[in-house]
């Protein structure tokens, strides 16, 4: 994969969105397929020859021939707002306000641009998004490469609460927080949550020796997020109700939500892990509950607590990772990650490189950590 370039035409009183894309891409076949489950699809062109709509398309899938070792792939179509579950989302706030919103994990990333749906087919991405002259757009296009469920944007007429910079290791990172604009006057627990959101990337950086690995920092709080929150690089998605849990639910649950997220800029991030989807959550509430400790002072992020924390459905995996520890030891257990983030920085990876990074550093045959693990858990 070399690159997309996306752009969605967002009208908040209107159907349908309109998205067109641009696929650079090369290919060892003739033949392949594209993913598309649009509602309408208006052009679709080839290396510069249009080619005839319901001759290539299905409904779910692109028929592409003739390919050579380098093509560009042009797509214009329709597709309706997801009403339920994944796709680009479309809320409104109890003031009558409409925000629309990005959640394409694991596979409705064909839902809202034509790609090629495969965690490992990775590729550089410039999303744009076309909306009300009044709205602000927020999307997660970045220079490297990731996959195609990762691609998302929020676009509405946002309040920021706060708006500040990391000292990361290589440049300043700028770190933002938005939320709805009936939440604007709550600037205090704004700068709260981007003071943890800050600890935690100053932690991660310390602790894996990897620097924060995108251009910007920002979450926004949306309506509706069918999860209570996710990560994708460079801006993370908070489920609105989250605004008022971190305020209600004390620190270490503040501190764990923040953090978890803040850790798949790594994990899920930098490095994914495809068929072994499990890892990304066991990596990153692992290496969250190692951060609550410092964020939370007097917290035991591994201590039963009622009501459960909110990564509570992915510590047995984590468990897993904590078992290992004991084993090998923490430092050497954080050298490991360290490890498998420069090695497969920007890449698809899973369990075995993983294991073989423990490996690597310990002398032992770590080949066999967690084989038996179901692969089908997801975020």
């Amino acid at each position: 994969m070399e690159s997309y370039d996306i752009e969605l035409v967002i009208d908040p009183a209107a159907e349908f969105f309109r998205s067109r894309t641009v696929i650079r891409f090369g290919c060892d076949e003739q033949a392949t397929f594209a993913d598309l489950a649009a509602h309408l699809v208006d052009k679709v062109v080839l290396n510069d020859h249009a080619l005839v709509v319901s001759d290539v398309w299905n409904g779910s899938r692109l028929e592409l021939t003739g390919l050579t070792t380098s093509n560009v792939l042009e797509v214009e179509a329709l597709f309706p707002y997801a009403v339920e579950g994944r796709g680009l989302r479309r809320a409104t706030d109890p003031d009558g306000t409409t925000y629309v919103y990005g959640m394409n994990f694991p596979d409705a990333a064909p839902r809202v641009f034509c790609c090629f749906d495969d965690a490992g087919l990775r590729a550089p991405v410039t999303l744009n998004l076309s909306a009300p002259e009044e709205w602000s757009c927020l999307v997660n296009g970045t220079a490297e490469p990731i996959a195609p469920y990762l691609v998302a944007g929020a676009a509405g007429p946002w309040a920021t609460l706060c708006r500040t910079t990391i000292p990361s290791r290589d440049s300043p990172v700028p770190l933002t927080v938005h939320t709805q604009r009936s939440r604007a006057a709550a600037r205090e627990r704004g700068a709260e949550i981007a003071d943890l959101m800050a600890r935690s990337v100053a932690f991660y950086e310390h602790h894996l020796g990897v620097p924060y690995p995108y251009e910007k920092c920002e979450a926004v709080f949306v309506r509706d997020l069918p999860s209570l929150a996710f990560s994708l690089p460079g801006l993370i998605l908070f489920n609105d109700k989250v605004f008022d849990l971190v305020a209600t639910r004390g620190p270490r649950y503040a501190a764990t939500i923040v953090s978890h997220e803040v850790a798949h800029a790594w994990i899920g991030g930098l490095v994914d892990c495809g068929d072994d989807l499990w890892l990304v959550e066991a990596c990153a509430t692992y290496l969250s509950r190692t951060a609550v400790p410092e964020l939370a002072p007097g917290s035991d992020p591994w201590a039963a607590a009622e009501p459960a924390p909110p990564d509570a459905t992915y510590a047995p995996d984590a468990e897993l990772i904590r078992e290992l520890a004991g084993t090998i030891g923490h430092e050497n257990v954080l050298r490991g990650l360290s490890l498998f983030f420069g090695r497969f920085a920007h890449r698809h990876a899973g369990r075995a490189d993983l294991a073989a990074c423990w490996s690597e550093l310990t002398g032992r045959d770590l080949g066999t950590w967690a084989a038996d693990r179901d692969v089908s858990s997801c975020r």
